[in-house]
């Protein structure tokens, strides 16, 4: 072939490459859209949950958890160790999708004939979300590894090995299975039927076990980690709640080891100085009319400043602001 040929014969050759390079970018685009779209219907499709709602201030996040999961359409058997089921679970919208097992977990065999007697919808197990109570204070009984006879090292935890004894041959037979340990800090159990709290300690040595166990399996374990629920807020059950729902949420080529719940740490408004002196002044019981006259400022001049901190601290009155300036840290 003479160079003239080879010459013209060279556009031809690039756009053969171009036409091949664009037909499979196109294949690969296809099939990277298809596979998203198996894993977004992964995720939408119904689970069925074994949820163990614990005692004490464990029980309102497992409630708010049966309530969450059945209200997104997936089956839920909700483990009720205090025997009471509340009026919702019976009568309520997604009555059809609760199935409520009220009693003690003593072993995993147990377990597992109670959701044998179940409807059918509800046997396929393939989620495990257990609330543990853990005892924030400090133990010397655990501590020197003696217990007395009454009271059981793994108590509160117990409930969610037998849980994973009972399914675990539907977890690691199921694709997407997934088991949540939920670990809520209590520093007293009030709960008049509530078995004594784990120590954070042996938790964490019985959650390590489980996890590696599970693993091994297959089955995607996930540790949930809460701070203490606090009545004025700042982390509620609903939060808790929240968390199990993102962790589920996720494709199950993911795995989620660890989640930490902590309240966000309070924002530091910018007051300026002479805000800073008019708080001050007030949290020492001062009125804007002797303010007024330490400062040598007008009255009115001190109410706008007195009006721009109640701003900044998102406050409605003098009092809060002084009780949110102190928790700030802006007060000496």
């Amino acid at each position: 072939m003479s160079r003239d040929e080879a010459s013209a014969c060279q556009p031809h050759d690039d756009d053969k490459a171009r036409s091949y390079a664009y037909e499979r970018n196109a294949r690969q685009q296809s099939l990277r859209k298809r596979e998203a779209q198996a894993r977004a219907a992964e995720v939408l499709r119904a689970r069925t949950a074994l949820v163990i709602t614990g005692t004490g201030q464990a029980r309102e996040t497992g409630l708010q958890c049966v309530n969450m999961l059945a209200n997104a359409g997936h089956r839920v058997v909700a483990v009720l160790t205090d025997g009471n089921a509340p009026d919702e679970f019976i009568k309520g919208p997604v009555a059809d999708r609760i199935a409520c097992i009220n009693r003690d977990i003593d072993t995993g065999a147990s377990l597992r004939n109670a959701i044998a007697v179940l409807p059918e919808r509800f046997r396929q197990i393939d989620t495990l979300v257990g609330m543990i109570c853990i005892q924030s204070c400090h133990s010397s009984l655990l501590e020197k590894g003696t217990y007395p006879l009454n009271i059981d090292p793994a108590a509160g935890l117990g409930d969610f090995v037998h849980a994973v004894r009972a399914v675990l041959p539907e977890l690691s037979a199921s694709r997407r299975s997934h088991a949540l340990a939920v670990m809520i800090p209590e520093a007293s159990v009030c709960h008049p039927r509530a078995r004594p709290s784990l120590h954070h300690e042996q938790a964490e040595l019985l959650i390590a076990t489980l996890r590696a166990e599970l693993t091994e399996l297959g089955v995607r374990f996930t540790r949930i980690q809460s701070g203490a629920l606090e009545a004025n807020g700042e982390l509620t059950p609903k939060d808790v709640t929240q968390a199990v729902a993102w962790a589920l949420g996720q494709p199950h080529h993911l795995a989620v080891c660890d989640i930490d719940i902590q309240p966000a740490p309070l924002a530091r408004p910018a007051l300026t100085r002479r805000e800073r002196e008019v708080l001050a002044w007030t949290a020492c019981g001062k009125t804007s009319d002797e303010i007024s006259r330490i400062l040598d400022l007008s009255v009115s001049g001190v109410n706008f400043h007195v009006t721009n901190f109640l701003f900044k601290l998102d406050t409605c009155n003098k009092m809060a602001a002084v009780a949110r300036a102190t928790q700030l840290g802006l007060l000496p």
